[in-house]
């Protein structure tokens, strides 16, 4: 098989027939019909012939009132009389809609999380199926190898049954890209905390993220 037109053509073939063959196995049939070359070079012309498999790219939106997300974030607010103050705020999302509620808190204790949860869920209208969370102490104190929960936060959980509420946490420090589980908020930190933003007072700060209220969940536009 010196000839380059035959060994290509062999090739061809023999992924056509099977795309997954392992090029070693070529590699052992070609060396059958006479292949005396290299293996490098028959294994470049194997990857330049095999068919490629493009898989789409499907978002996943879920349904209307299935999942919600929801984790504390932080900014840093500059005033215009001079100083700088960290704001503490929790986000929620639909994420069907992605409608979002963001409201600022004194903390991120546990006690704050599901006082402001309730409220989100009552300016939301409704609670959904599932709400996706972060790993925070506020809602797992410990999980195993696996990522399964071993104890969930007495407080979080209580509140949680209470809500007939479905809960899942993702891995610490996992890519948010790669779940349905991006943090509830695109940019880092509400809107009042973008660059640029200067405000007058901490008063002045609450009044320009005053929440909005918020009909039935509707598709994305």
């Amino acid at each position: 098989m010196a000839d380059p037109r035959r060994r290509s053509a062999f090739v061809v073939e023999a992924l056509a027939l099977d795309p997954d063959l392992l090029s070693v196995e070529v590699l052992r049939r070609a060396k059958l019909k006479g292949y005396t070359g290299g293996k490098t070079a028959l294994y470049d012309l194997i990857s330049a012939v095999r068919p490629k498999t493009v898989r789409p790219l499907v978002r996943f939106e879920g349904l209307a009132g299935e999942f919600s997300q929801h984790d504390f974030g932080h900014v840093d607010v500059r005033f215009i009389g001079g100083g700088q103050q960290r704001i503490h705020f929790f986000a929620s999302r639909l994420k069907y809609s992605r409608w979002v509620e963001v409201t600022i808190v004194p903390d991120e204790q546990t006690e704050t999380l599901v006082r402001t949860l309730v409220d989100h869920f009552a300016a939301i209208g409704g609670i959904p199926l599932l709400a996706v969370f972060d790993r925070p102490k506020t809602v797992a104190l410990k999980w195993n190898a696996d990522g399964q929960v071993t104890e969930w936060n007495a407080l979080f959980a209580g509140v949680a049954l209470d809500l007939g509420l479905g809960i899942e946490v993702c891995w610490p420090s996992s890519p948010p890209a790669t779940r349905a589980t991006a943090r509830p908020w695109s940019r880092p930190g509400p809107r009042c905390g973008r660059a640029g933003h200067r405000f007058g007072s901490s008063p002045a700060l609450i009044a320009r993220t005053s929440p909005r209220p918020i009909g039935v969940e509707s598709p994305p536009r």
